[in-house]
């Protein structure tokens, strides 16, 4: 989902290396990197703590390998980077440990994850052209609220308003974890009827 972003963190199915990818022309400093198992039950099983580091312009550069534990045959592992206290990348993986390499995985607990316990908001916004929503959405359960589908629907009809631009969707949050996003629209794709926020939990 961000794999194409220019500074990025990522996760090595192979040797369970965490690396980052500088595809920009600029060099980096004051990078914080952190690597964090969370079982499939919401329980964080293992946590790297932050790693102080930089890289090259046009770079890669492997900062740690994730060790193998006691985890849940499916679980999930949430990588973080930050340039000066911002984050930057932060994409999560959903990997078993029926196959550590990627392969054959057995991810059928993902579809007894129970319903996330999630609150929302949602401020709409016009400059006169088009309408942007900020929202934010928490993950106020014990359990990973997983591939959170976010929604604006026209009204109660059940249509969604289209096409819509989003910064972000299909999100995973962590136990307490908040996210804010973006939705753009013109206001003739939504018609007469108010925009209704709709969430879409997994499975």
């Amino acid at each position: 989902q961000t794999a194409l972003e220019p500074l990025h963190i990522q996760y090595t199915y192979l040797d369970r290396t965490v690396s980052i990818i500088n595809s920009t022309r600029n060099a980096f400093a004051g990078m914080t990197a952190r690597a964090r198992v969370y079982n499939i039950n919401g329980k964080q099983a293992w946590d790297s703590g932050d790693v102080s580091t930089g890289i090259a312009a046009d770079g890669v550069k492997d900062l740690l390998r994730v060790p193998t534990g006691n985890y849940s045959t499916t679980y999930f592992l949430r990588l973080t980077l930050s340039v000066n206290g911002k984050v930057v990348s932060q994409p999560t993986y959903w990997l078993s440990t029926a196959s550590p390499a990627g392969d054959n995985p057995d991810y059928t607990a993902l579809q007894r994850l129970p319903q996330p316990t999630l609150k929302t908001t949602d401020t709409p916004l016009s400059d006169g052209t088009t309408v942007t929503h900020t929202i934010t959405v928490t993950n106020s359960g014990s359990a990973v609220a997983f591939f959170v589908r976010v929604a604006l629907e026209k009204g109660t009809s059940g249509t969604e308003i289209a096409p819509i631009l989003w910064s972000d969707n299909y999100l995973t949050l962590l136990p307490g974890e908040t996210r804010t996003i973006t939705a753009t629209y013109r206001p003739a794709d939504l018609g007469s009827a108010p925009a209704q926020l709709v969430i879409h939990g997994f499975p």
